[in-house]
């Protein structure tokens, strides 16, 4: 089985990484995995990215990529997909660095790209698409927590994807607080698997908003 998407919670554990990350003030981190490299995207405690970070599982040595953005995502063999927010209406832009050429590119895209969210949410690669859904929305006139975005890499085009069953969030359709957030994810072949998370803004801390216990596929 593939291991698709990492959350890099627990950093610390590994011995070298004390050393290495100990001057910085990290935030919200989330990695993807490439083979035997992790590649993690950390961001500051002003909400900023820094450089893509390396690590190898086989040399355990760390090293800095000349990328800033959020939320990676992977082929899983020549590209990393990260998100950034240099745009005057809030939307995402979706950076591509390349593993093999060691450079990046911002996607010139068309439709109607994601709105800025608070993280962690879902940004994920399938079949030369990426997706995009959940994370606490930024804008209390925006009620777009129930959509689920789709990119195709081939158009460049942004586009909704129209679903049935049940959205996994209690309000999917209310601003603010109408989507999950928090969670983590794994793809296994077609199906994402979505863990845990919590569906209201602050509410880590309060055990009663937490979903830790419930599991969802989409």
């Amino acid at each position: 089985m593939e291991d698709y998407k990492v959350r890099f919670c627990f950093w610390k554990k590994i011995s070298s990484a004390r050393e290495y990350f100990k001057s910085l003030k990290l935030g919200e981190v989330e990695s993807v995995r490439v083979g035997r490299r992790i590649f993690i995207s950390p961001v500051n405690n002003e909400n900023t990215a820094t450089e893509l970070i390396e690590y190898d599982l086989d040399a355990d040595t760390w090293s800095k990529l000349p990328v800033l953005g959020f939320h990676p995502a992977t082929d899983g063999s020549h590209n990393i997909y990260l998100l950034n927010l240099n745009t005057p209406d809030y939307r995402y832009q979706v950076i591509e660095y390349s593993l093999d050429t060691l450079t990046s590119t911002i996607l010139d895209t068309t439709g109607i790209p994601p709105k800025k969210r608070r993280g962690p949410f879902s940004f994920f690669y399938y079949q030369a698409s990426l997706y995009f859904f959940g994370g606490i929305q930024c804008f209390k006139a925006d009620q777009t927590g129930s959509f689920i975005y789709k990119l195709d890499l081939e158009s460049m085009e942004w586009n909704n994807i129209e679903y049935s069953g049940q959205f996994p969030a209690s309000v999917p359709h209310g601003a603010m607080t109408g989507c999950r957030y928090g969670h983590s994810i794994y793809r296994y072949g077609h199906r994402v698997i979505v863990f845990g998370g919590t569906l209201i803004e602050e509410s880590f801390m309060k055990s009663e908003y937490l979903t830790a216990s419930m599991q969802d596929s989409m």
